[in-house]
């Protein structure tokens, strides 16, 4: 129907008019309403709240939006609840607070957006509209407030614990370096590890052994496989070489050249069947004269690579070890000696030595250095004298040592102490440097300064996979740059272990590239070293014949026999003077 006063079309239940608030219900007949269709009045109030509200003599008013009461007389009073005090008078009925509809726009309102929000049927065929305001999506200005105020709170405590967390790892990195030192220590001496598992006393296997050298237009190459076995308690070694290849700038060998090499209590045998069929012997004390004897026999000697391979061999320490070679080997068989202390101590003794030397520690390019100045010479004595002094206090791994090298206590200690006596010509002025990871103590490079024949070459070690890298340089200028490798496979009667080394040496500025491949197959279950000796001779009794006879048949080995008849003097007897002055004398039984 329409209002009759502003002509708007108002539902046929109003009976005010919702747009001017004019009463229509005089002006229309109340159509008839189904019985099931009108709400049901609830016989009590539900809400604790109500009750509350009830009793005190309030009534709740609905502060929403109104809601419209479809298919009920206003005018139809709402009788009170049969269950309540009688004393209680029924709530007043409000009339709903009208807005005009022409100030709201509800063409793009969703009314199923809030599960919530009710709908009431106002006409028959079904039209609804939302008779409830959602609330829920309403900002409370308080929460706002709290929820920033919890914002804040967090990035505070984060930037506390960024602090925090930044300035203890800080403190801890710069309180770390004994661990760092200790880390380093272990991880330059992993190749000990072998050692620390049994007594070295028995072993055997085979090998394989390649080497190739560049320089210049000076190329060689060397091919040798054979078999190794010791037992040290009874003073025996064992090695067999059986040389393949030999190539120096034009292959040298016609057939390949066995050789053995034998020592037991104090002798050394060398056997070379393509030649002799009997073992020559020399004391091994003896061994560096005998050497020299040879080399008398021929013209440059210094030019022929055995030569200088042993020159190399007895200035870098062959030397004095034949020298002590029968005190060693009557220390090592005739002692128990614990070899997995003798190396813990020394790595503790080193790790101790560094740790009381003046360092400094900082970050540098993500990293964490450690340098340790050597100021002069007398740093670097101090150094070793700490080390020694370290490994001293270490009682049981300075008793296992002494019992290595022979003698009593003092005399070991004597010895050491010449050693850093020899130190103080040298001008040192260097660095240790540790540089390791900076989360933990994995090692990245380490740069330490070595003396060899009163020079100093830094040398500066960095780990690669399986293995280490090593440059040296000497005033600034190369030394050397190498890398060196290790892999080991093991199955159930061997073990398999690879060396590589591979890189540049540097003589006079001359670059020589050298590549070292060495194959060494150890037996689990060692094998016994069994060597018959009995048909010997002692070198300085060989005869003229004799050494004619082996001269001879050397001139035939090859273009090594070429060379070899280009460089051979000849023979001569050896002299009979006293060993004390150098030259050889004959010692033990022919023929023994």
């Amino acid at each position: 129907m329409k209002c009759p006063n502003c002509n708007q079309e108002v539902p046929a239940v109003n009976t005010i008019c919702p747009f001017c608030n004019s009463n229509v219900v005089n002006n229309v007949e109340t159509p008839s309403v189904p019985e099931n269709s009108i709400p049901v009045t609830p016989t009590d109030y539900v809400l604790p709240k109500d009750q509350a509200a009830i009793a005190a003599g309030e009534v709740p008013v609905q502060e929403s939006a109104p809601v419209e009461q479809a298919n009920v007389q206003p005018t139809t009073p709402v009788p009170a609840p049969p269950t309540m005090d009688a004393s209680v008078p029924a709530p007043n009925v409000q009339e709903p607070t009208y807005v005009d509809p022409k100030t709201i726009n509800l063409d793009n309102v969703d009314l199923n957006a809030n599960p919530a929000a009710q709908s009431v049927d106002l006409t028959k065929t079904g039209e609804k509209i939302a008779s409830t305001i959602d609330h829920s999506k309403q900002k409370d200005p308080k929460k706002k407030k709290k929820r920033k105020a919890r914002v804040l709170l967090i990035l505070l405590i984060l930037v506390l614990l960024g602090t925090g967390a930044g300035g203890y790892f800080y403190y801890t990195q710069y309180t770390t370096s004994d661990k760092r030192i200790d880390a380093t220590v272990n991880q330059l001496l992993s190749f000990t590890s072998s050692f620390n598992k049994a007594k070295i006393e028995y072993g055997s296997g085979t090998y394989n052994l390649t080497y190739t050298s560049e320089k210049n237009n000076d190329n060689l190459s060397l091919e040798v496989s054979g078999k190794y076995g010791y037992d040290l308690p009874n003073k025996k070694i064992d090695v067999i070489a059986n040389i393949k290849k030999y190539n120096h700038n034009v292959d040298l060998l016609s057939t390949e050249l066995n050789t053995e090499l034998y020592l037991e209590n104090k002798r050394a045998y060398v056997l070379m069947p393509n030649f002799d069929e009997r073992y020559i012997y020399t004391d091994i004390s003896n061994s560096k004269n005998v050497i020299d004897d040879i080399k008398t026999r021929f013209n440059n000697p210094d030019d022929l690579m055995l030569f200088s391979i042993m020159d190399k061999l007895y200035s870098n320490g062959l030397d004095t070890f034949s020298n002590d070679y029968e005190k060693y080997i009557n220390n090592i068989s005739q002692n128990d000696i614990n070899y997995t202390t003798i190396i813990s101590g020394i790595k503790k003794s080193i790790q101790t030595g560094l740790k009381q030397l003046p360092h400094t520690q900082q970050f540098e390019n993500n990293q964490n250095v450690i340098v340790f100045n050597i100021k002069n010479q007398d740093t670097y004595r101090t150094l070793y004298s700490n080390i020694l002094s370290s490994f001293k206090e270490n009682k049981q791994a300075y008793s296992e040592m002494v019992k290595l090298y022979g003698g009593n206590e003092n005399d070991f200690y004597n010895d050491m102490l010449n050693i850093i006596d020899n130190l103080k010509d040298v001008d040192i002025n260097s660095k240790i440097t540790i540089v390791t990871d900076p989360f933990k103590e994995t090692l990245i490079s380490v740069t330490i300064p070595v003396v060899k024949d009163n020079k100093v070459i830094i040398v500066t070690i960095k780990p690669i996979g399986g293995g280490y890298s090593f440059v040296g340089k000497q005033d600034k200028q190369d030394v050397f740059k190498l890398t060196y490798t290790k892999s080991t496979t093991k199955e159930s009667q061997t073990q398999t272990k690879k060396y590589n080394v591979k890189g540049t040496i540097y003589t006079n500025n001359v670059a020589d590239n050298i590549e070292l491949n060495l194959e060494v197959v150890d037996d689990i279950t060692p094998k016994k070293v069994e060597v018959m000796t009995r048909n010997s001779v002692d070198y300085q009794y060989l005869t003229i014949y004799d050494r004619n006879t082996i001269a001879s048949k050397i001139k035939e080995f090859g273009n090594l026999g070429v060379i070899f008849s280009s460089a051979y003097k000849g023979s001569s007897e050896p002299t009979d003077v006293d060993q004390n002055e150098g030259d050889v004398t004959p010692t033990g039984d022919v023929n023994e």
